[in-house]
């Protein structure tokens, strides 16, 4: 019904009065144009490219013009895990998550990590994080930063790391571990910071590190660190290249008298290094105290490591 004093017209009548100039005057357009089936809802409301929407759409709807494709679930671009699904919108990275992402792991369909050769950064600052689920790494070389600076990770799963050739700084201040799994290391060249400032690690075991031609500063401030094996590093050529990054056992004030042993017997084994100017083959420059180094002298593996060319440094 027409209100008293009002005008309504058709479209094109509309159309004229915009183009004559009359957009400033108050026009209402006719029911007729807008809801033609008289049904009180505004035509184009009520369907998307021509198909019907209910007003309660099921959660799990689908258009009937549209084709799906069926996805993994995850999307990896540069070593970084993006989601593709609800609940997370798409493209959110794990790298830097605020959250603690475990629970939120288990619901993802994980198998795409079975391709994946860079797992870089995948994790890094998840500072919440305590665990991770264990996922298909089979095909991985890298895992450079993989959990770097996850301050909450208390543990990780025995992860496929066979075809791993760059682990640098894969747990870097991962300051809530206390043990690591046995890793497979023999492929792995690149081995500087893996531990560095993990200041609860309490043990390592023997990670086979045939291949490793730089451990610098591996367990740099790993203040709680008691046990670790002799290590093979008859190809490390160097123990960080610089005076800045070669401390690889400073701040390891807890090792047993076996422990520091043990590092004399590697130190020994280490026949592609040379020592020289800025390299020095001592114990105080792979970061072992004054103290810890007189114990050495004790020990039943220092002659050889004398043998070796080595000395303490104090």
């Amino acid at each position: 019904m027409a209100k008293e004093g009002l005008n309504y017209y058709t479209k094109d009548e509309v159309d004229d009065l915009i183009s004559g100039g009359g957009g400033a005057t108050t026009v209402f357009m006719k029911t007729s144009v807008y809801d033609t089936n008289n049904n009180g809802i505004v035509d184009n409301a009520e369907k998307v490219n021509g198909k019907t929407v209910q007003s309660n759409v099921p959660a799990n709807a689908k258009f009937t013009d549209t084709t799906y494709t069926a996805g993994t679930g995850i999307a990896i671009n540069n070593g970084v895990i993006s989601c593709t699904y609800a609940p997370l919108p798409q493209g959110t990275k794990f790298n830097g998550s605020t959250g603690d992402l475990y629970n939120f792991l288990l619901t993802l369909d994980l198998s795409a990590t079975a391709t994946q050769t860079d797992f870089s950064y995948m994790f890094n600052s998840c500072h919440a994080l305590t665990r991770v689920p264990l996922f298909n790494t089979s095909a991985a070389t890298t895992m450079n930063s993989m959990f770097n600076s996850c301050y909450a990770l208390t543990s990780v799963p025995q992860f496929n790391t066979s075809n791993v050739t760059n682990m640098s700084n894969a747990f870097e201040r991962c300051r809530t571990i206390t043990t690591m799994p046995l890793l497979d290391m023999s492929k792995v060249t690149n081995c500087a910071y893996i531990f560095d400032d993990c200041t609860s690690l309490v043990s390592v075991p023997q990670f086979d590190m045939g291949n490793c031609t730089d451990p610098g500063a591996m367990f740099n401030g790993c203040s709680a660190l008691v046990t670790v094996p002799q290590f093979n590093w008859s190809k490390v050529t160097s123990f960080g290249g610089s005076l800045n990054s070669t401390k690889m056992f400073y701040g390891c004030t807890s090792l047993s008298n076996a422990s520091l042993n043990n590092i004399l017997a590697s130190l020994a084994g280490a026949t592609s290094f040379s020592g020289g100017l800025l390299t020095p083959k001592t114990l105080k420059f792979i970061g072992l105290t004054q103290a810890q180094a007189t114990i050495c002298e004790g020990l039943s593996n220092f002659a050889a490591f004398t043998a070796a060319g080595w000395s303490t440094g104090y």
